[in-house]
């Protein structure tokens, strides 16, 4: 078995190579006969040239408006703390941002674990 498969491997490549043999030395003659007289492409600023097909960064895009930036004299919001009738405590602030974030602080632990409660800590914190 282990010889059918090493002729029909061996036969498979001497027909891949007899196919592309033409077509891969005539595309790498081509590409070196192009690289040779080409400018400068997207990477070569790698070997200290310079390449023609970006922009310039230190020239402004057309038709681009820049948001405006903030004053230096802005105070952080306040903090804001709430306790809750059952003892949890909320602790809030104002962002201008849309985006919003929780933090979950509790005080446990397995050191204030009971035996009826035993595993509550390793519960809580494998849920966050």
């Amino acid at each position: 078995m282990y010889r059918t498969a090493a002729l029909r491997a061996k036969a498979l490549k001497a027909c891949f190579n007899r196919s592309f043999r033409a077509t891969r030395y005539a595309s790498s003659s081509a590409v070196a006969a192009t690289s040779s007289s080409s400018s400068p492409g997207f990477a070569s600023w790698l070997t200290g040239g310079s390449s023609s097909s970006l922009p310039s960064l230190a020239i402004p895009m057309a038709d681009v408006s820049l948001p405006p930036s903030l004053a230096d004299n802005v105070e952080p919001s306040k903090l804001m703390t709430t306790t809750l009738p059952n003892g949890l405590k909320i602790a809030s602030e104002m962002s201008p941002n849309p985006a919003g974030s929780i933090g979950l602080y509790v005080d446990c632990g397995s050191i204030y674990e009971t035996p009826n409660f035993r595993g509550v800590t390793h519960l809580l914190e494998r849920m966050a």
